[in-house]
């Protein structure tokens, strides 16, 4: 199953904050300026989205947050397992 991590780009010198979004084999990644009018997790998404586009990937997502940012599945497990506390 291929993932979409996500991550945060703090601002430099030349550009504003930006979300960098990365596929599980890393060959192709998008990286988009900050929507300010988006919450973190909103910009998160919305960077995610655009990688699965432009990978022509379908289905929904469900994304969760890591260390590092946020990583995205597919909401169709091919795995699955429940767990009850």
């Amino acid at each position: 199953m291929q993932t979409i991590t996500t991550t945060y780009l703090g601002p430099t010198n030349h550009l504003g904050s930006r979300y960098k979004a990365t596929h599980t084999g890393k060959a192709k990644t998008v990286t988009l300026s900050a929507d300010y009018a988006l919450s973190a997790a909103e910009n998160h998404a919305l960077a995610a989205k655009t990688l699965a586009n432009k990978l022509r990937w379908e289905g929904s997502y469900v994304g969760g947050h890591v260390k590092d940012g946020m990583v995205f599945v597919n909401a169709d497990p091919m795995y699955g397992f429940e767990v009850s506390i």
